[in-house]
């Protein structure tokens, strides 16, 4: 992620914002507009996270692909959704 939410590491977040967050970004991966948005702005699409073949997969995985869309996933919700106030 490059992108950090306001209050990330503190007492606030750690008692109640982390939960909220990462709830509103699996919640958001349910939302066929979100995912619509998220892949028109990135170039990213979820449906090629599932692999073809486990050789797929092993690459996929060599390439950090997935963690990199995920990466994407979180920042833009974070912008998008829960609102930027930091960014590192």
């Amino acid at each position: 992620m490059t992108v950090i939410p306001e209050y990330y590491g503190s007492e606030l977040w750690d008692i109640l914002q982390g939960g909220m967050w990462i709830s509103l970004c699996q919640y958001l991966l349910t939302e066929p507009k979100a995912r619509e948005a998220f892949e028109k702005e990135t170039g990213h699409n979820f449906n090629h996270l599932k692999p073809n073949s486990p050789l797929d997969a092993m690459i996929d995985q060599c390439t950090g692909r997935n963690a990199a869309v995920m990466a994407a996933w979180c920042d833009w919700v974070t912008v998008n959704h829960w609102g930027i106030e930091s960014a590192h």
